[in-house]
């Protein structure tokens, strides 16, 4: 092989490489339908002096775009004491309603709060959005407290799987007395 052929060889590979590179760019930008939650840094409580179990309406969730995604997964990003999040679904607005936003109950025990796992709802600017994340939390001990501090949200997209996240600090406190006022901290959304 000459130089000039091996020269024009490797200018072929290289161009192979590049146009590749750029067709994955491209591929890799297409981010498809996004979960959004739609949420400022918060943090919310109950105290539960008689439950183990407390499910939360926390905050309208809806798509980037027209389309579909399901939820397959909540999981906290941080935790402070011995909690853990069994179980979660979606609600509406209206079949919530004026009822409270926390019970001291679990999400198969209140029919209201049961939904879909699945989201259609693109968001709308300026219009509220009817469709909520419901999470369950669990504290086992009867004298002790806890606190999810920011939510990870799994989600598959078709067959991509996705993330999100939410900065929203979420708990209960068991013992007498309840949860002390420096407990409950919003969580750093540059954290999240």
């Amino acid at each position: 092989m000459s130089r000039r052929s091996s020269l024009v060889a490797g200018i072929a590979i290289v161009a192979a490489v590049l146009v590749a590179g750029v067709a994955w760019i491209a591929v890799d930008r297409d981010e498809g339908v996004q979960l959004r939650a739609q949420v400022e840094p918060m943090a919310e409580s109950l105290d539960s002096p008689h439950s183990a179990h407390v499910s939360f309406d926390l905050f309208p969730i809806c798509l980037s775009q027209p389309g579909e995604v399901t939820i397959t997964g909540v999981e906290p990003i941080e935790t402070r004491g011995d909690v853990s999040i069994t179980d979660f679904s979606t609600t509406t607005y209206d079949r919530v309603g004026t009822k409270p936003s926390s019970e001291q109950r679990r999400i198969r025990d209140l029919p209201y709060l049961q939904g879909p796992r699945t989201v259609t709802a693109a968001c709308l600017e300026g219009a509220p959005n009817d469709t909520e994340l419901v999470v369950e939390i669990h504290v086992p001990d009867p004298q002790g407290h806890g606190f999810v501090e920011g939510l990870r949200i799994h989600y598959l997209d078709g067959t991509d799987e996705k993330v999100t996240e939410a900065p929203m600090t979420i708990g209960t406190c068991r013992m007498a007395g309840g949860c002390a006022a420096d407990d409950l901290r919003v969580p750093d959304p540059a954290r999240s």
